[in-house]
């Protein structure tokens, strides 16, 4: 499905926007197009577009504008970009290219969804107090934002009759998580708050390079350099999980992909994914998946094998 755009140069002088006011109980976002691609360069030329619309870049750096301000972007940058906004992206030769855009509106009647998207006349959704998702936001590696935008992703390839009602939850808690974010950064200071951030990172860090070896809050606090209650409140906060949590999903999020290979057990993945219990790993992955390690593999090579046929 190609995407209605319009060449900026194309345009004449835009209408006045009209303003949809919104309530927080009226957001109900609808997903338009959502990919994600991976390529060796990737330009697009100066354009609007007629809904809203997320772009995050796992892997590249480059540049990108909108009208006359220009932001240099680097991976877990996500930029959001307004209807009738010229922008134009450009990323850095040499520097292959993974990013996620999502097309949306933020309800399904506004604008009116009658109307086809070329026909739309300029507009904008304002919310209440005024508060607005910045045009760029900077996550961590393994943000909760960046990962409902993955699960987003990967709902929307899957064919089942729940796969768009998931999809669109994962937008709202998007939504949610961004608009919480921008109220909590009027109120902090922003040098704590880098400071908070820088040592999240690196606990994360640590984390994600040692699944396999015994992790608990407390190794984790004193990697952060924090008191464990004050770790632990600011980790829950970034990740939207707490450690013990965090580090249980991303073991299983390493299983499934230790799953693949056919030559492993199910005891060498746990013991690979950090689950000195096999009984435990398979309680564990069944909790977060609904299937048995092995009926996922089995799940997964099926799916292999019919995009080969």
């Amino acid at each position: 499905m190609d995407y209605p755009f319009q060449r900026a140069g194309s345009l004449g002088r835009l209408a006045p926007r009209r303003v949809y006011p919104m309530g927080w109980d009226e957001i109900h976002p609808v997903i338009r197009i959502a990919h994600r691609m991976k390529s060796d360069s990737l330009r697009i030329p100066r354009r609007i577009i007629f809904d809203y619309e997320f772009v995050l870049f796992l892997a590249g750096e480059g540049g990108f504008v909108f009208d006359h301000k220009s932001y240099e972007f680097q991976p877990h940058d996500l930029f959001f970009i307004p209807p009738f906004v010229p922008h134009r992206i450009a990323v850095s030769e040499g520097k292959p290219c993974d990013h996620i855009a999502v097309h949306f509106d933020f309800a399904g009647e506004i604008p009116p969804a009658s109307r086809e998207l070329s026909s739309r006349a300029p507009y904008e959704v304002r919310l209440p107090g005024g508060l607005q998702i910045p045009r760029r936001v900077k996550l961590m590696a393994n943000d909760i934002i960046e990962r409902e935008f993955l699960d987003l992703i990967e709902a929307r390839t899957v064919h089942a009759a729940w796969s768009n009602l998931k999809a669109s939850a994962c937008l709202q808690r998007v939504l949610a998580a961004l608009f919480e974010r921008a109220s909590a950064a009027k109120a902090k200071a922003s040098g704590e708050a880098s400071r908070n951030r820088a040592r999240i990172e690196r606990a994360l860090s640590h984390a994600s390079q040692h699944l396999a070896d015994p992790l608990d809050s407390t190794t984790l606090a004193r990697i952060a350099g924090m008191s464990l209650s004050h770790f632990n409140r600011l980790f829950r906060e970034w990740t939207g999980y707490s450690p013990l949590d965090y580090l249980r999903r991303q073991r299983i999020a390493l299983a499934r992909r230790l799953l693949a290979d056919v030559d492993l057990s199910i005891k060498e993945v746990a013991a690979r994914s950090g689950f000195t219990d096999p009984y435990h790993f398979s309680k564990a992955f069944r909790q977060l998946d609904g299937l048995s390690p092995s009926q996922f593999r089995e799940a997964a090579l099926a799916g292999k094998r019919s995009e080969v046929a």
